[in-house]
């Protein structure tokens, strides 16, 4: 890079030496356009350092991370985001926004079963996919979502964002039942809510070993790490009206939901 300026400087004096006519050529073109002449060398000179600062800033930018990436973040042992997320049109015709929930505890159907994990998982859009799932919270390694990582998103235990669906907001939103129906629901279940619009979400969840928030896959971000405890609020963005508030451990849950969600 040194060389490159030193080079440019050169360049830069060279034209001292060029023959007087450029230098008229220039003060005709400048006088007819009633501006005041410069010396050629000033310009010159001045010319060789701007595209010098601008292939040092350059280069800055290149050796630093790209603005596509994340930031290298600090290793936690609780991952607390607030997201705003935009769900998929009803089937109603109404033009209202639905989305998906689904709650539930460590579980297995039998003795020789291998466990499915506590979990929490928000699915914004249809027909489901891996690419349809805003929000994914696994207790630990789930073996269908292993089995099928194309519909249910990354198996192992953690928490995932779906990047390109939502977007971090720094709006609050309670991690409480407040403003919601009673009593919780508290055994595994869905449910499907309806939204004007862009809705925020809270994840909490605490991990078993602190982690890095880091890219997962091009749709996810997020940290794979087992997780104890977890909860999940959701408001309706413009307005802040409380939609549902889910908690989950291994061997409990609890769903809170507004009368519109069923």
């Amino acid at each position: 890079m040194q060389r490159d300026l030193d080079r440019r400087l050169r360049d830069a004096r060279g034209a001292l030496a060029r023959p007087g006519r450029d230098r008229e050529d220039s003060a005709v073109a400048a006088a007819l356009a009633g501006r005041r002449v410069r010396p050629v060398w000033r310009v010159a000179l001045v010319a060789a350092l701007s595209v010098a600062a601008l292939t040092v800033s350059l280069g800055a930018v290149a050796a630093g991370s790209s603005p596509t990436r994340e930031a290298a973040q600090p290793a936690v042992r609780v991952v607390d985001r607030t997201l705003s997320c935009m769900p998929g049109r009803a089937f109603d015709g109404t033009g209202a926004r639905a989305f998906g929930f689904a709650v539930t505890k460590r579980s297995r159907y039998s003795s020789t079963t291998p466990w499915a994990p506590a979990s929490l998982v928000l699915d914004g859009a249809s027909p489901a996919s891996a690419r349809s799932k805003f929000v994914i919270v696994r207790g630990h390694e789930s073996p269908s979502a292993l089995a099928a990582p194309g519909l249910n998103g990354p198996g192992l235990g953690g928490v995932y964002v779906n990047t390109k669906s939502c977007v971090p907001s720094r709006k609050s939103v309670p991690l409480s039942r407040e403003g919601l129906p009673g009593p919780a629901v508290r055994y595994e279940t869905g449910t499907g809510c309806k939204s004007p619009g862009r809705i925020l979400v809270r994840v909490r969840a605490t991990l078993t070993a602190p982690a890095r928030w880091r890219e997962i896959t091009p749709v996810f971000s997020g940290v794979q790490r087992n997780v104890t405890e977890m909860a999940l609020a959701i408001r309706v963005e413009r307005t802040g009206r409380p939609l549902l508030f889910a908690q989950a451990r291994a061997a409990s849950v609890a769903l809170w939901r507004a009368d519109s969600c069923r």
